[in-house]
């Protein structure tokens, strides 16, 4: 579904991202790891054109897409559940949900709406809620749900638990699981690296722009390098 590949990304003089490359395979789970700063974020922010790479290739669906505006990569199916949460907080819970359906035709809303509450009923039962006075945790369902409304074939995700007490870290992936299973393909950064990887079919490590590290999920959350630097264990003596 998603290729890139040598993508080069500046921000002023700072080399964000120094030539990865990449596959999303349709109906995949993939998920980036790494330390702040490696590139994480700056790659979602290139595939959904919040940001323009320097040079390099952005492939959806065989499509070159790195040279187009946000707007017309959302109706080509591709969503952001940015880090931070950013709903609308004045708005209620269902005016956020809304303006994510903004791509789509006024007889889909029911639908929507429904699959939105269907995985996150906490949301139904504060539809009528400012997103304001939401918890944290609730914030983040209303940004999962509100990329949702744009009915999106890939699903890219920033910290989605960033924040989170466990238990809604928990709910909140156990219904991105659910959003997998039943189709999407999922582009997920995470800095829980272990919660991560043993979700992800593939996955990549990224340090200071580069990949270095790149395979199943479950496979590099056995290797050594990675479990030293990602998930705090000591090296053996």
């Amino acid at each position: 579904m998603l290729e890139i590949r040598d993508l080069q990304v500046f921000y002023g003089g700072i080399h964000a991202l120094r030539g990865i490359t990449l596959r999303v395979p349709r109906g995949s789970l993939v998920t980036l790891i790494g330390a702040n700063g490696a590139g994480k974020s700056t790659t979602l922010r290139a595939v959904t054109g919040l940001v323009r790479p320097r040079s390099g290739s952005i492939r959806l669906e065989g499509q070159e897409i790195g040279s187009w505006p946000t707007h017309a990569i959302v109706r080509r199916g591709v969503a952001l559940v940015p880090e931070g949460r950013r709903v609308f907080a004045n708005l209620t819970v269902q005016e956020n949900l809304v303006m994510g359906a903004y791509t789509q035709p006024e007889p889909s809303m029911a639908e929507l709406f429904e699959r939105v509450y269907r995985l996150f009923p906490r949301l139904s039962e504060r539809r009528h809620q400012k997103a304001g006075t939401l918890s944290g945790g609730e914030q983040q369902m209303l940004a999962v749900g509100r990329a949702l409304m744009s009915r999106p074939r890939l699903l890219c995700l920033d910290e989605p638990s960033l924040g989170l007490a466990p238990i809604l870290a928990r709910e909140v992936m156990e219904a991105l699981a659910s959003i997998h299973r039943e189709g999407t393909t999922v582009l997920l950064v995470e800095q829980n690296a272990r919660m991560a990887l043993s979700m992800a079919e593939y996955a990549y490590v990224l340090e200071t722009g580069r990949i270095v590290l790149e395979g199943p999920g479950p496979v590099l959350l056995e290797n050594p390098q990675v479990r030293r630097a990602y998930l705090g264990e000591r090296a053996s003596r």
